[in-house]
């Protein structure tokens, strides 16, 4: 049985306005920033995580979406597996946050881009 682990206010408030400050330009052309996201993130010491508990790793498809992606702090416990002869790392998720994501593609006939909107919720 796993422990229950809570993000704390402070945490919470200051990966929120690291996120917006991210997203502040609202549109992009290359599509939703989660690279900029996952090292800001992780620069704070907060990893984005699958729903395995491994870190997420991926991407984002279709011209419309949204996505939870799970965090958890970047303390780890490692397990084996055998079967690849690597150690995979598995991360405690926070209980009580996580990123959403939302994302349109807006066309037009000069440019396309992308308005993508999120935040710690």
């Amino acid at each position: 049985m796993s422990r229950k682990i809570k993000i704390n206010q402070a945490t919470r408030r200051t990966a929120q306005i690291i996120v917006q400050n991210i997203l502040k330009p609202t549109y992009f052309k290359e599509g939703v920033p989660l690279d900029e996201i996952a090292d800001a993130l992780r620069d704070m010491g907060i990893t984005m995580i699958m729903e395995d508990n491994t870190e997420w790793s991926g991407f984002l498809v279709g011209s419309t979406g949204e996505a939870f992606i799970r965090l958890a702090p970047t303390t780890t416990s490692v397990f084996g597996n055998s079967w690849c002869n690597k150690n995979i790392i598995f991360y405690e998720p926070y209980d009580n946050t996580g990123l959403l994501i939302t994302w349109y593609k807006c066309e037009s006939r000069r440019y396309e881009k992308f308005e993508v909107i999120g935040y710690i919720s």
